[in-house]
């Protein structure tokens, strides 16, 4: 980000110096009015690039993804498969653990297919 924000700063103030060039005084744009916007347009942008680059790290809350390391309940006692309910919505679980009794705390370790892998918390 650095070099090429770098460059486009520099742009923008060429190009702004640049861009009403005439010998009447009245017809040129003032120099406070052009370092008033290029400070304004470089605080703008770099507010719009902080917060791209903190979505882009967020933990995904959505889809299968967002329910790896989840805590749930167990809805039906079970050894092998079973149900239980995460973010209001039934899953089908397998286990890696022990026996899994109804109401018991489990958490997603991952997901394969339609089916959570699970285990006892």
């Amino acid at each position: 980000y650095g070099l090429l924000s770098i460059g486009g700063i520099g742009s923008l103030i060429l190009g702004s110096l640049l861009l009403f060039q005439s010998p009447v005084s009245y017809l040129r744009l003032a120099l406070p009015v052009l370092i008033v916007f290029i400070i304004l347009s470089i605080i703008f942008f770099a507010v719009v690039i902080g917060l791209a680059i903190k979505a882009h790290r967020k933990k995904v809350t959505t889809g299968k993804e967002g329910l790896i390391d989840e805590i749930g309940v167990a809805t039906t006692d079970f050894d092998k498969e079973g149900t239980v309910m995460i973010h209001g919505e039934l899953w089908n679980a397998e286990s890696i653990s022990n026996k899994i009794n109804k109401g018991d705390k489990v958490r997603v370790i991952r997901i394969e297919g339609m089916k959570l892998i699970v285990k006892k918390e």
